[in-house]
């Protein structure tokens, strides 16, 4: 029986792995020019050192509970339910909203090269191939490691699929591996192109970008106290808010499994997502919002994220690349040419000024996360001249909206009805690709001529 003390450990264990990843980050130099995040570091250092690998050859090794991979869950609960808790929306200008219909081409255009590329592994060469893993190249390449996780629990808790967890950290991995490798070859093309300065250079970035060490005179707030400390400490109101998010999802899902046992495989972190969403919407209406201090959740989430890729990646089973080789290498590789092809297009054609920049940045953002595409942008645009950042950044937020349901809906529809998911897959694909042609397109013919 796993007690108090042995998840202490693993937390203990985990909180290792980051310090040294960290380490790692800020001294290793390959490290830093792939912007490898610490929570993927830490994670391949726990897989390393774990009973895998490091166990099979020696009696010291980091022993993970059986605990660790139901962290997930928990972990994913504190993740959705700061999103809609004191959000404000700034002014959305014309580029971001054509940033908005290409990532959300892009998302779909990567959901149905997975769907579509499985659906023919499994009636050919790989019959055993569930329809679920078709969902996780979307999942891990455009949502990261965060949302391909997410998909894995829904998978494995159904008891659909026991590789989900592993399949969607793979994708994520190799997603932001070629986000920044490809996004550099992107920038290398532009400046022999003409269309970046050739003083573009990962020399433009800031140490702290680099090292992701951050120097005494250069650091932040990492949020504003709304409780005075003497009264209560102000990151626990934050926290407390937060658990009542949770508990509200909680009890949501209790009554829906009352309404339908079918709702067994609805996760808690999906009605914690809705919560927060019913629980944000009102009270950001209200006086109330004012106790809600937004930065405060958004380091709430990122703690959360943090342990959990760290600790999802330390305990995938090493076997999972070996037993999908083929469509991870094959899927992937179409996903990289089309991302790159369509990108181009849609950028050139759709924005009214800063088309290479914004492709830049969309490109990174849907191939890993959203810190990937802003920091390649940064590399183009040191001193933020154009509206690359603000435009790609206001387009990922605004892609919540299609990209946390379809993570939460579809891989619960895909192991009732996968051909429904490939249709519901293809007419979002050209929703949003028509859309971005009749709403943003015509206003650049003249651009296009020149």
């Amino acid at each position: 029986m796993t007690t108090l003390v042995q998840i202490m450990y693993d937390f203990a264990a985990v909180s290792i792995l980051l310090v040294l990843g960290f380490l790692l980050r800020k001294k290793v130099k390959i490290l830093q020019n792939y912007f490898i995040p610490v929570s993927l570091i830490a994670g391949v250092l726990g897989l390393l050192l774990g009973p895998q690998i490091l166990g099979e050859v020696s009696p010291i090794y980091i022993p993970f509970s059986e605990t660790v991979p139901q962290w997930s869950t928990v972990l994913f609960c504190f993740v959705f339910g700061p999103t809609f808790l004191g959000i404000k929306m700034g002014k959305i200008n014309k580029n971001a909203v054509s940033a908005t219909f290409i990532n959300g081409t892009l998302h779909q255009m990567q959901a149905v090269v997975g769907l579509v590329a499985t659906l023919i592994f499994s009636k050919t060469i790989m019959k055993n191939l569930p329809m679920g893993f078709g969902l996780l190249p979307v999942y891990g390449f455009y949502g990261g490691h965060g949302m391909a996780n997410a998909a894995g629990i829904i998978f494995e808790e159904a008891g659909y699929w026991s590789d989900g967890i592993g399949a969607g950290m793979t994708f994520a991995t190799i997603g932001i591996i070629c986000g920044v490798v490809f996004g550099m070859v992107l920038i290398n093309k532009g400046i022999r192109e003409g269309y970046l300065a050739t003083t573009a250079s990962i020399e433009n970035l800031d140490e702290e970008d680099l090292t992701g060490y951050v120097p005494v005179g250069k650091r932040v707030s990492i949020g504003e106290g709304v409780a005075n400390p003497s009264a209560l400490d102000p990151l626990a109101l934050q926290f407390a808010i937060v658990g009542c998010v949770i508990i509200c999802g909680m009890i949501m899902r209790y009554f829906l499994l009352k309404i339908s046992p079918v709702m067994e495989n609805f996760p808690i972190f999906a009605t914690t997502f809705i919560s927060s969403l019913i629980v944000g919407t009102i009270i950001n209406r209200t006086k109330y919002v004012e106790y809600i201090d937004r930065d405060s959740m958004n380091r709430i989430t990122g703690l959360a994220l943090e342990y959990m890729i760290a600790s999802a990646i330390a305990t995938t089973s090493v076997g999972i690349f070996k037993k999908y080789w083929l469509p991870f290498v094959i899927i992937s590789a179409i996903i990289v040419l089309l991302n790159y092809l369509l990108v181009r297009y849609m950028s050139k054609k759709w924005n009214e000024s800063d088309w290479y920049e914004i492709m830049i940045g969309a490109f990174g953002m849907t191939m890993g996360v959203l810190a990937t595409g802003l920091l390649l942008i940064k590399v183009v645009d040191p001193n933020y001249e154009t509206s690359a950042t603000e435009s790609v950044s206001i387009a990922s937020t605004l892609g919540y909206a299609y990209q946390l349901p379809y993570t939460i809906l579809m891989p619960l529809v895909v192991m009732a009805k996968p051909n429904l998911v490939i249709v519901i897959s293809i007419v979002l694909f050209i929703v949003f690709f028509l859309l971005g042609e009749i709403l943003c397109g015509r206003r650049n013919k003249k651009i296009l001529r020149e």
